[in-house]
C-alpha cells in the first residue's frame, strides 16, 4: 500500500511496526538527514534491522556521482547531486 507520507510521520503512525527498515540514496537529497534517521530507528521492532546508505562526501564521490553521472553520461538531471550535501 504506497503513502505520501513523511519518514516523520509515519513513524509516529506506526511505531516499531517494521522487522527491516532500508533508506538507501536518500539522505543527501533532504533537509534533515538525522531527522529521517531517528524516524527509522523509531519505525522498527525491537531487534530489528535499519540499511542505510548515501554517498560520502569525497572528490571520487563528486567526480562520479556529479560529473559523470550528471554532466557527462546524463545518468541524472543536472543539479540532482550537491556536493554539500553529501554526508562525511
Amino acid at each position: 500500500r504506497y503513502q505520501n507520507i513523511t519518514a516523520e510521520a509515519l513513524a509516529t503512525t506506526l511505531p516499531e511496526y517494521f522487522d527491516v527498515v532500508v533508506c538507501y540514496e536518500m539522505l543527501e537529497h533532504v533537509p534533515d538527514p538525522n531527522s529521517i534517521i531517528q524516524a527509522c530507528q523509531q519505525l522498527l521492532k525491537p531487534g530489528g534491522h535499519l540499511f542505510l546508505s548515501t554517498i560520502n562526501r569525497t572528490l571520487k564521490a563528486f567526480s562520479f556521482g556529479i560529473v559523470a553521472a550528471e554532466y557527462l553520461l546524463k545518468l541524472l538531471p543536472r543539479g540532482t547531486h550537491h556536493y554539500d550535501a553529501f554526508i562525511k
